[in-house]
């Protein structure tokens, strides 16, 4: 009997402990309506000590919900972490008058934000209550700290504008050549997509006198010509074409004609092709590699926040993998540390419809892989966990939300070693659009 009811006790208290093992799990736990920095700080407070470049992945954009808790982190980041620098995924050029805004010294009004959001970011999820939030405080936070200021930065391709290119690379040196552009751009219903055609076409008719130019005047032209061109077809790309009447229009309603080099991009046989010989995948990896070297530059020895899509942000540690974030690792090692998130109850974001206005979308996508597993598994709803931890668990790989307002799609078999925490949320809500 007394080895019997040993037997027993020691079987019970395996078992408790199995028990104990599957429901235990080290994290720290989130509230969406929380603003506090308490969660961040004990999370993180021991964890960045040598990081220069933090990457704060965001599942989708157009939630109030991720933005928050990235908001929540640049305050943490900036205010007690000594982080300086905030890039943004969007060309810099859009940034550059939100910057100027924030860095000087002059009083504002809240109007004002509305008006510099509204007038100079363009439309999207961006454009909205939350953007002038986060300027409001790093306005704030600059004034009140004018020896420790705070600069923001857009990362993603950037166009030299229009003007710039006629009046340094034509009128120099093709002044009848230019004038002719000029007067011609000033047709009714000339769009920018016919300005840049016509960009191109000059260049592409005036080889020998482009040959003939200052070497140094001459790489800076074709870098400035092949920068416009592969921005455009960047874009291009995640734009809607379609026929009506005849007639080839952009999402934006913009008449697309024949001979326009955004048509000719239709015909490229690479886009036929699959995996990453494919010319969109081409180009995405060519954008994710311009972004790292933004923010590599624009860092310095500074210390900066990356804010981007999850799918950026990641480091895969596959020598084949072309991301922002791998190059980054590549770059600085431990010093670049990320934090994804995701989240587990779904909900609604702000997208954009096939004429590229914005509109509430149901997005109540739920089961993510990883973040299942965590609710099923040890009852996390919303959290911040690490990826030692989920290694400890038996995690092998990651499965994960990665984009939103273009389309959805899941990173799924994403190595541990690709982030160091994961911020899991609840419940999205749509953003609030300046109207």
């Amino acid at each position: 009997m007394k080895y019997t009811l040993t037997c027993f006790l020691a079987i019970l208290l395996l078992g408790g402990i199995n028990a104990f093992g599957q429901q235990k799990l080290d994290y720290v736990a989130l509230d969406d309506a929380d603003t506090s920095l308490t969660p961040i700080q004990t999370a993180f407070n021991d964890k960045l000590t040598n990081v220069k470049v933090i990457g704060l992945g965001e599942a989708t954009h157009g939630d109030k919900t991720t933005y928050g808790f990235n908001f929540n982190m640049v305050r943490y980041l900036v205010g007690q972490q000594g982080f300086r620098i905030l890039f943004l995924e969007g060309p810099n050029s859009v940034f550059v008058p939100l910057n100027d805004f924030i860095k000087n010294d002059s009083a504002y009004t809240i109007a004002q934000i509305d008006t510099l959001v509204n007038r100079k970011i363009p439309p999207g999820p961006d454009r909205d209550q939350q953007m002038v939030t986060l300027l409001k405080w790093m306005k704030d936070y600059n004034l009140a700290h004018p020896s420790q200021k705070v600069k923001l930065m857009g990362m993603s391709l950037d166009l030299v504008p229009l003007p710039y290119m006629v009046n340094t690379y034509i009128k120099p040196y093709d002044p009848a050549g230019a004038d002719a552009l000029i007067k011609e751009w000033k047709t009714a219903n000339y769009n920018h997509l016919d300005m840049w055609n016509d960009l191109f076409n000059w260049q592409d008719t005036h080889q020998q006198l482009i040959e003939s130019l200052d070497n140094k005047v001459k790489q800076s032209l074709l870098s400035d010509f092949s920068n416009d061109k592969l921005t455009l077809e960047f874009y291009m790309d995640a734009w809607y074409i379609h026929k009506q009447n005849g007639v080839y229009i952009t999402d934006f309603g913009m008449v697309v004609h024949p001979n326009n080099f955004y048509w000719k991009l239709q015909s490229n046989p690479d886009y036929k092709k699959k995996g990453k010989a494919n010319r969109n995948a081409q180009l995405s990896a060519t954008r994710d590699s311009l972004m790292a070297v933004c923010v590599m530059q624009g860092t310095g020895s500074l210390k900066s926040i990356v804010w981007a899509h999850d799918s950026h942000v990641i480091k895969p540690g596959d020598s084949t993998s072309l991301l922002m974030g791998d190059y980054l690792n590549r770059a600085l090692g431990k010093q670049y540390f990320t934090v994804l998130t995701d989240y587990s109850q779904g909900g609604s974001i702000r997208a954009f419809r096939e004429t590229m206005s914005i509109r509430e979308s149901p997005h109540a996508q739920v089961g993510h892989p990883t973040v299942r597993e965590l609710k099923e598994k040890y009852g996390m709803d919303e959290g911040i966990v690490f990826s030692t931890e989920l290694l400890k668990r038996g995690f092998g790989n990651a499965g994960i939300h990665g984009a939103g307002i273009e389309g959805s799609f899941f990173i799924n078999e994403l190595p541990l070693t690709s982030f160091d925490a994961l911020a899991v949320l609840k419940t999205l809500y749509p953003t609030d659009l300046i109207q």
